[in-house]
């Protein structure tokens, strides 16, 4: 059975995200940026996951100094970009098509 679920959830997952940054969060957890778009064209995707599993969703989108994150909620925050772990590849890769990190 737990075989079949697995199979299930790979099959519903057409897309599969790369990294681009993480960052440690207030509560002790991690916050995720990611190379796939969201669909509104506001961004990418993101999540934030604290020590009790629970994740939180947003869209993200940066400019020189500053990662901007819209949450699922409709709250608004900024990062500066300098707290951030960047994967350069995925960076590199994602300024290559003409996107910001």
């Amino acid at each position: 059975m737990k075989k079949l679920f697995l199979s299930l959830i790979l099959a519903a997952a057409p897309v599969l995200a790369d990294t681009v940054a993480t960052m440690n969060n207030d509560n002790g957890g991690i916050m995720v940026l990611t190379d796939v778009s969201c669909k509104d064209g506001s961004g990418y995707h993101m999540y934030s996951q604290s020590p009790s599993y629970r994740t939180l969703f947003g869209c993200w989108w940066s400019d020189n100094s500053m990662v901007h994150v819209t949450w699922i909620d409709g709250e608004v925050r900024s990062y500066p970009l300098s707290l951030w772990r960047v994967n350069v590849d995925v960076a590199r890769r994602m300024r290559n098509k003409g996107n910001n990190l």
